[in-house]
């Protein structure tokens, strides 16, 4: 059964790669995989292990099995962060090189970024930020923007000082709206989506 969902997932990471490699004008102000990873992490960190009061209040068991069954919950929400946090891990790194692949830039720019990305969200946004209300989930989703596009950035610009790359990025009015709209248009697919997914578990039996 495992190895059936990482298939799946690789074919959904090449679909995105499709979507957003035909659709220019749309992978220059939406990055598909970038909010795929992002969303992934978030359901990530929004799985918390249940409280003791919680399993008083909602499971049904004898007294001195109260404490088993709450281990064992949170074994399985354990186990269900691992899941997600490495289906985010999958998508940052096959992601970031098949975009590398069928991008006209050096190879290693995408890579590097959403590596990058993902390791500050993973460790430094996501584990200070209470994913209770939107407006959390919408800071997740601007700061994990602007830090892919500042990585995005800072690595065009090492290229090229590198001579790995020859083409220099100008950082003018045009191009800082650019970000603005990436920032805006990301962080609200990513809120988008992990609502839709939320509510699609809430819906499950």
């Amino acid at each position: 059964m495992n190895i059936i969902k990482y298939i799946l997932l690789i074919f959904f990471i090449f679909l995105l790669i499709l979507l957003e490699t035909s659709l220019p004008l749309m992978g220059e102000s939406v990055s598909f995989i970038f909010v795929a990873m992002i969303v992934f992490l978030i359901r990530t960190y929004s799985l918390t292990p249940p409280t003791a009061g919680q399993a008083n209040r909602t499971l049904k068991f004898e007294r001195n099995n109260i404490f088993i069954q709450i281990l064992r919950d949170i074994g399985k929400a354990t186990t269900k962060k691992i899941v997600w946090s490495t289906y985010a891990l999958i998508i940052a790194l096959s992601g970031g090189l098949l975009l590398d692949i069928y991008s006209p830039f050096s190879f290693g720019l995408f890579f590097i970024s959403l590596v990058i990305t993902f390791y500050i969200s993973s460790q430094f946004i996501l584990p200070r930020l209470s994913l209770i209300n939107i407006i959390n989930v919408m800071m997740v989703g601007i700061i994990s923007s602007i830090i892919y596009s500042m990585t995005l950035l800072a690595t065009g610009y090492l290229y090229y000082f590198l001579r790995l790359s020859d083409i220099k990025i100008i950082l003018d009015r045009i191009y800082l709206f650019d970000i603005f709209w990436f920032v805006i248009l990301n962080s609200l697919l990513i809120t988008l989506i992990y609502y839709l997914l939320k509510i699609q578990d809430l819906r499950r039996p």
